[in-house]
């Protein structure tokens, strides 16, 4: 009977073991995480929202709107004011942003972490995010980005961004950007299009060269960063991943 008792109590306590041994790795793991987001604009705009972060890791909020930032104050996001003016423009104030989510290395608050989460203000992480990194970490990739849910080819992103007015006033510059790239002999159509709204990415040498890439296309493009991300997937298509997204956010 001594003997039972004695297993079972050797069992709990490598039970207990494992669990404390999990529960300060994937601490110590979040550590070099940071999880960011954005929003620049006026109070009325559809971006000015604030869901509070489930990752027990640095999680940043990016704002050049005063009124946010003080209601992030009480949040548990870190917020970092941006110092550039409120353009009460949709497309302008979503052009400021693209910085910010194309290049986390330009910014000091972040380059310091190895791993960067940027998520769409709008979006909520669920708690199997944890599994996901681990998985990340142990690849070869450099970017994780979900599948677009329906689309493949970059006239069908060109069409469907037109249903919002924010990127229908910059169609003239999408259509000359995907010409020209066309003509530059990239495809029209890929297996996997990648919606960016969520991007985890290794803050390597190599990721920065991407991210710098990826902007200088955006500012040719537009601030449709999906269409000019449609080719930069095709220069750099080893270094980039697929994640299911309906398993890690939900709007």
């Amino acid at each position: 009977m001594i003997t039972v008792i004695c297993g079972v109590l050797f069992l709990l306590f490598l039970i207990l073991v494992i669990f404390f041994y999990t529960l300060c790795t994937r601490r110590k793991k979040l550590e070099r995480v940071a999880i960011y987001t954005c929003f620049f604009g006026s109070d009325n705009n559809c971006g000015f929202v604030i869901n509070e972060p489930t990752l027990k890791c640095d999680c940043y909020y990016f704002t050049n709107n005063i009124n946010l930032l003080n209601k992030l104050k009480s949040s548990k996001w870190i917020p970092i004011f941006i110092d550039i003016p409120v353009k009460n423009d949709l497309t302008l104030d979503a052009f400021d942003a693209k910085k910010l989510k194309a290049c986390p290395q330009d910014f000091n608050v972040l380059n310091k972490y190895d791993i960067t989460i940027y998520m769409d203000s709008k979006l909520k992480l669920k708690e199997n995010i944890y599994e996901l990194l681990d998985e990340f970490d142990k690849s070869d990739c450099l970017y994780l980005i979900p599948k677009h849910p329906f689309l493949y080819d970059v006239w069908g992103e060109y069409n469907e961004s037109l249903k919002q007015p924010r990127y229908e006033v910059e169609k003239e510059k999408y259509k000359q950007y995907i010409n020209k790239k066309l003509e530059q002999g990239y495809k029209d159509k890929v297996d996997n299009h990648y919606t960016t709204c969520f991007i985890i990415r290794k803050m390597t040498n190599k990721t920065n060269e991407i991210n710098k890439i990826w902007y200088e296309n955006i500012t040719e493009c537009g601030i449709e960063c999906q269409i000019s991300f449609f080719f930069i997937q095709q220069m750099f298509d080893n270094f980039i991943c697929h994640v299911k997204p309906e398993f890690y956010y939900s709007y």
